[in-house]
């Protein structure tokens, strides 16, 4: 498969799934967050979501983080879908390298080298930090 063909595959339907003007729209947003930061989410919430915050107002406060708790039962579907998440993916990396197409991709969250796919650590657990080095 040359680059063109792969470029192809990739973008299928993402004009079906998502409107030209909506995908310029949200670039926008991007590009202004890029250059202005919590002043642009702050915009963009309040003419899209109608919410009006400041700056300030964006960061939840480390004792409200600290002091958040779910139900056992969301606690559980969480654990479930992570489960379940990585149970796809693994399937999925192991369809593109059947199909030789994991080498030219560089993946969010995995690393291709010499044809095997390296998961990434993630904090998946409440409580858990994982820093990248």
């Amino acid at each position: 498969m040359d680059a063109a063909e792969r470029a192809t595959w990739l973008h299928r339907g993402l004009d079906d799934i998502f409107d030209p003007d909506l995908r310029e729209s949200i670039g926008r947003i991007i590009d202004d967050v890029r250059l202005h930061g919590d002043d642009a989410v702050c915009r963009a919430l309040a003419q899209h979501d109608h919410i009006a915050l400041t700056p300030e107002q964006l960061r939840v406060p480390a004792d409200e983080i600290a002091a958040a708790t779910v139900s056992a039962d969301v606690d559980a579907g969480i654990d479930d879908a992570i489960a379940h998440l990585r149970i796809h993916h693994s399937r999925l990396a192991d369809q593109s390298l059947i199909a030789g197409l994991a080498a030219p991709f560089r993946v969010e969250g995995a690393a291709v080298k010499s044809n095997r796919w390296l998961p990434i650590p993630i904090a998946v657990r409440r409580h858990t930090r994982v820093e990248m080095t």
